[in-house]
């Protein structure tokens, strides 16, 4: 089963990032809404492993594999996402990748289109709307960070490769992994 809980940052304002890995350095982090977006991930990350498989890692205590990915920590896989809003965790106990992005954002799609498309999503999507572009996007990052080795090309990775999108009003999620069976969590902040 793929867990996702997604919740706003708004109430981690001010809170501590929870230290994860060796070599966190967040305390070098002073935008508050990366801050919030961080913290905010992370605690939902902490409260899953612990809610769903009673896991506690200790602050600090999580690896990274050889190509920068999480490592499964007790067997469980995870992954986070983050916007200036809204922040999302996911744990399973296979490989998976969660990726987020509100609809509000902006900018020159078909600009980026072109440095981030395969050939072929720019020949079924020569000037992509910003709907279009966030559903290719995202599927490409959860791909990333479910099964990428290496650096981030987005031009290599295909995006309709096995990826499952929700969306509220506000927001595109998309899930990569063992999307058989998801529970997906949509918090308010209260």
């Amino acid at each position: 089963m793929l867990i996702v809980t997604v919740t706003p940052t708004a109430p981690y304002r001010g809170l501590p990032i929870p230290r994860l890995f060796p070599d966190d350095e967040d305390g070098a982090v002073r935008n508050d809404s990366v801050r919030a977006s961080r913290t905010a991930a992370r605690t939902v990350l902490l409260r899953l492993l612990r809610e769903e498989y009673g896991l506690a890692p200790a602050p600090g205590s999580l690896l990274r594999d050889e190509y920068g990915r999480p490592a499964p920590v007790g067997g469980v896989y995870f992954s986070l996402s983050h916007t200036d809003r809204f922040a999302a965790a996911a744990v399973s106990d296979a490989p998976c990748g969660v990726d987020i992005e509100e609809f509000t954002r902006t900018g020159d799609f078909p600009r980026l289109a072109q440095k981030v498309l395969t050939d072929e999503e720019q020949k079924r999507f020569p000037a992509p709307t910003p709907e279009q572009f966030l559903r290719l996007w995202t599927a490409k990052e959860s791909i990333f960070k479910c099964r990428g080795h290496g650096t981030f090309v987005p031009r290599t990775i295909e995006a309709d490769d096995g990826v499952v999108h929700a969306e509220t009003d506000e927001l595109l999620i998309a899930l990569c992994g063992d999307v058989s069976a998801v529970r997906l969590i949509i918090l308010n902040g209260s």
